[in-house]
C-alpha cells in the first residue's frame, strides 16, 4: 500500500504541478537532459521558469518599421523565399520548445498553453503560413536544413552543442511538431489555450503599471478623432432584371470609431509604443510586445466566464464578440520580466496580469492567438481622421459617413 500511495502522490505531483504533461514515454535525449541541467543553473529560471526562459529564447524586439502588404503570389512562387522562412520558423519553434520544456523540467506538454507563449513567434513572420496538418511531413522533408538552423541557434545562445547528425533528437522534435497539428487554429494562425493558471507570471511593479496606463491614455487620445470607414454597395432584385433599364444600386457609407474597435484601439497603443521604443529615450531591456486575440474554440462568438455577455470596465455590457483583441506587454526595465495585458475594454486603464485578464473568458471555450506586434501599412491607411461632425455622422475626406451597425 505504501508503494502504491507513493506512486499516486508522484502522479498527482506531475499532473497538478505542471498542468500540461502527457502520460507518454519520455522523449528526453542526452542533449535535452544536458540542456535542462544547464538551464537550471540560471538564477532567473530557477526563480521563475515561465519568465526566466524568455532570457534564453529567441524573440523579436519591437521595432518601428511599417510592414507593407505581402507581395503577389507569382512573385513569392518564383522567389522561393517563403519555404526558407518556414524552415527557419520551424527551427525557431523547436529551439524555443527545447528551452521551454528544459526550463519547466517537463518532458512533453499535451497542449500549447499560455505558459508556452513565444514559441510560435517565428511562424507569425512568414508571409505564407505553414499548413499545420502537414507540419510533420514538412519537418521530415526539410529536416537537414531545420537542424542546421537549430545548431546555429544553440551556438549563438551559448548553450550545449546541438549536433544535427544525432538522430536521437528526431523523436523529441517530431513530438514537438505534433503539437502544432493539435493546436487550436483561426485561419492560418494557431494559438494557445489557458489552463486555468499559467507559468506566465511576474510581480507587477507600480512603475510598470503607471507607465502602461499613461501610454494607454495617450493612445486613446490619439485615436479619439480617428475612424474606420466602410463602403458597401447593395442591390435590389430589380437591379438584376434585364428588362428594367433603371438601376437602383445603393451605396452605404458607414464608420466605426477607432477607440470603439478593440483591434484598432490596441493597434494604436502598439504603434505608439513602437515609436517610443525606437526613440531610444529609455533602455527597455529585452521586453516583448504582443498582439493578443481571443477566438472561440467552437461556434461564432466568444463565451465570457460568467453571464452571457462580457461586462466591460466602464460598466456597460458588450455586444456579442466574434473575437477580442488586446496587447500583452512583457516589461523588462529592471532585468526581470513582468507580463501585463493592456485592454481598455475589459481592464480599463489599469493593466492586468495574464491570469486576471484570461479569467474574463470561459477557459475551455477560448484560445489565444499571440503574435509579435508589427506596424502595418494596411491598418494605418485604414484609419482616417475626422474633418467635421454632423450629429452622429462624420465627414472624412469630404464624404459623410453614418454609424456602422453593431450586433445587439
Amino acid at each position: 500500500m505504501k508503494v502504491l500511495l507513493n506512486i499516486l502522490i508522484l502522479c498527482g505531483m506531475l499532473v497538478g504541478g505542471a498542468g500540461h504533461l502527457a502520460a507518454q514515454p519520455s522523449s528526453r535525449t542526452p542533449f535535452s537532459q544536458q540542456l535542462q541541467a544547464e538551464l537550471q543553473n540560471i538564477a532567473l529560471i530557477k526563480e521563475n521558469p515561465g519568465m526566466g526562459r524568455l532570457a534564453v529564447m529567441r524573440f523579436y524586439f519591437p521595432n518601428n518599421q511599417i510592414k507593407e502588404s505581402s507581395s503577389g503570389f507569382l512573385e513569392r512562387l518564383f522567389s522561393g523565399a517563403d519555404t526558407e522562412a518556414q524552415i527557419r520558423a520551424m527551427a525557431f519553434y523547436l529551439f524555443n520548445m527545447y528551452v521551454s520544456t528544459a526550463a519547466y523540467q517537463v518532458d512533453m506538454p499535451t497542449k500549447l498553453t499560455l505558459g508556452y507563449v513565444g514559441v510560435l513567434d517565428g511562424f507569425a513572420k512568414c508571409n505564407d503560413k505553414l499548413k499545420w496538418n502537414e507540419a510533420d511531413s514538412f519537418y521530415k522533408k526539410h529536416k537537414t536544413d531545420i537542424k542546421t538552423w537549430l545548431q546555429t541557434f544553440f551556438e549563438k545562445a551559448h548553450l550545449p552543442t546541438y549536433s544535427p547528425s544525432d538522430g536521437r533528437n528526431d523523436a523529441r522534435e517530431e513530438a514537438f511538431v505534433r503539437l502544432l497539428k493539435t493546436a487550436d487554429a483561426h485561419g492560418a494562425m494557431i494559438g494557445y489555450r489557458w489552463a486555468g493558471n499559467t507559468y506566465l507570471k511576474g510581480d507587477p511593479r507600480p512603475q510598470d503599471e503607471a507607465l502602461l496606463r499613461q501610454r494607454l491614455q495617450q493612445a486613446l487620445s490619439s485615436g479619439r478623432n480617428k475612424v474606420i470607414t466602410y463602403t458597401q454597395t447593395t442591390a435590389s432584385l430589380e437591379d438584376f432584371d434585364s428588362h428594367i433599364g433603371n438601376k437602383h444600386n445603393h451605396t452605404e457609407q458607414t464608420y466605426r470609431c477607432v477607440n470603439d474597435e478593440c483591434d484598432y484601439c490596441s493597434y494604436v497603443f502598439g504603434q505608439q509604443f513602437c515609436q517610443e521604443v525606437a526613440s531610444g529615450r529609455r533602455n527597455w531591456g529585452l521586453m516583448r510586445l504582443y498582439k493578443v486575440t481571443a477566438h472561440p474554440v467552437q461556434g461564432e462568438f466568444l463565451t465570457p466566464a460568467s453571464d452571457t455577455r462580457f461586462q466591460q470596465a466602464d460598466g456597460t455590457t458588450a455586444p456579442p464578440w466574434r473575437y477580442h483583441t488586446a496587447t500583452l506587454v512583457i516589461m523588462n526595465l529592471d532585468g526581470r520580466y513582468t507580463p501585463l495585458v493592456v485592454d481598455k475594454f475589459l481592464a480599463g486603464d489599469a493593466p492586468q496580469t495574464v491570469d486576471t485578464w484570461a479569467k474574463h473568458f470561459a477557459g475551455n471555450k477560448v484560445f489565444f492567438e499571440i503574435v509579435p506586434f508589427e506596424r502595418s501599412a494596411t491598418v494605418e491607411h485604414a484609419m482616417k481622421t475626422v474633418s467635421s461632425r454632423r450629429g452622429q455622422n462624420v465627414v472624412v475626406d469630404g464624404v459623410e459617413y453614418k454609424p456602422h451597425p453593431v450586433l445587439k
